[in-house]
């Protein structure tokens, strides 16, 4: 998709239209967390661009970050649009430990 001369990848596109996540504000204490589409933000636009060129150059995506950041929730779409849209795909997840591999995957199959 292109807007205002930008242009978003296609799994930029799936994250941002497809991809749920849970809503960090609520209103009332108890009352559970709904879910709530991603916002727009330029350094996930720079990401996904930077996870397409490895696409098309045939490289592996390596991204070394903080916890708690947003990016796993990346890396959950990004395996759920795979399964979704491309026939035949193989997506690996890895993680340091167990339980942030866990996290990873109850996102991508909430």
């Amino acid at each position: 998709m292109e807007s205002h001369g930008y242009r978003i990848t296609g799994d930029n596109y799936f994250f941002l239209n497809y991809y749920q996540l849970p809503e960090s504000q609520v209103e009332k204490t108890g009352q559970g967390r709904g879910k709530i589409y991603p916002a727009f933000l330029s350094k996930q636009y720079e990401y996904f661009h930077y996870i397409e060129m490895c696409e098309y150059t045939r490289h592996d995506v390596l991204a070394v970050k903080s916890r708690a950041v947003g990016f796993s929730e990346i890396a959950a779409s990004l395996g759920v649009g795979v399964y979704s849209t491309r026939r035949n795909a193989h997506c690996v997840y890895t993680a340091f430990a167990l339980p942030h591999l866990e996290d990873v995957l109850g996102k991508a199959w909430f």
